[in-house]
């Protein structure tokens, strides 16, 4: 799965995922999505989730699998369990039509015995059944492709899990439009430029690298799905043909020609 924006995500979920905040949502087929929550979840992370997910569902079969995933999340605000409540009672009898099994999996405690009781207080909605093991939530739900889908989702949520807040809203933002200014950054941040300079800093990036990484992961993505002209790439990520092969040497040692036409041999 691909990392993608969250507005292409709502448009065309199957094969990717995106990121809200401290959580993201997956897609591996048009039967089988999930989503994967840690840490503790604001109200407008929590509007933000649900309102991907309705637009995303819109893409997948008329029935299909879920997995939720929140072994990671360590508290939970009542305001947005409230919104989530709220949003699971105006949508029961939808849910229950499309959603053919729910896989619930949950962490020992106080907060897995919490949401563990939020599924049948709604009222009817889809069958669920809880887990405490990824594992087995996956094989249930995925039979013989569940192993791999689940080191899958491992492996993206490893890396966000350990990233700041600050380094996280960065790079969503330049998802979202890769000519976002690092000013613009910084006020979406409540920051001044310098203070978000010196927090990128102490965790090894820096705005610039993180402009290159997505314009990098971009032109790779165009590379590999279609037949576009290196120039038209170029514009398309805001550089020239040039910098696109300075940067794709810099990078992989490759031209972006050899790039292609080694991923699709």
């Amino acid at each position: 799965m691909i990392h993608t924006p969250n507005e292409t995500f709502m448009r065309a979920p199957v094969g990717t995922f995106c990121v809200v905040g401290t959580s993201f949502l997956w897609c591996a087929s048009p039967s089988l999505a999930g989503a994967y929550l840690w840490g503790r979840q604001s109200e407008a992370e929590t509007r933000e989730i649900l309102d991907l997910f309705d637009h995303g569902m819109r893409a997948m079969r008329p029935s299909f699998d879920m997995i939720l995933d929140t072994r990671g999340v360590d508290a939970v605000d009542p305001l947005p369990l409230g919104i989530l409540f709220s949003w699971m009672v105006a949508r029961m009898g939808h849910l229950a039509q499309r959603i053919r099994l729910q896989a619930c999996i949950i962490p020992e405690g106080p907060i897995g015995l919490l949401l563990t009781g939020l599924m049948p207080v709604t009222g009817q909605t889809q069958p669920y059944r809880i887990f405490t093991d990824a594992a087995q939530a996956f094989a249930v739900v995925a039979g013989d492709e569940g192993a791999r889908l689940c080191a899958d989702v491992e492996r993206i949520a490893e890396p966000l899990r350990g990233v700041p807040r600050e380094v996280r809203r960065t790079r969503e933002l330049l998802e979202a439009r890769l000519d976002v200014s690092f000013d613009e950054v910084s006020r979406a941040l409540g920051m001044s430029p310098r203070s978000l300079q010196r927090v990128l800093g102490r965790h090894g990036t820096s705005f610039h690298d993180e402009v290159v990484a997505v314009r990098l992961s971009r032109a790779q993505g165009l590379l590999r799905s279609g037949d576009l002209k290196l120039a038209e790439i170029g514009a398309r990520v805001g550089i020239s043909e040039r910098a696109l092969g300075l940067l794709f040497r810099a990078k992989t040692g490759l031209t972006p020609a050899e790039w292609r036409k080694q991923q699709r041999g």
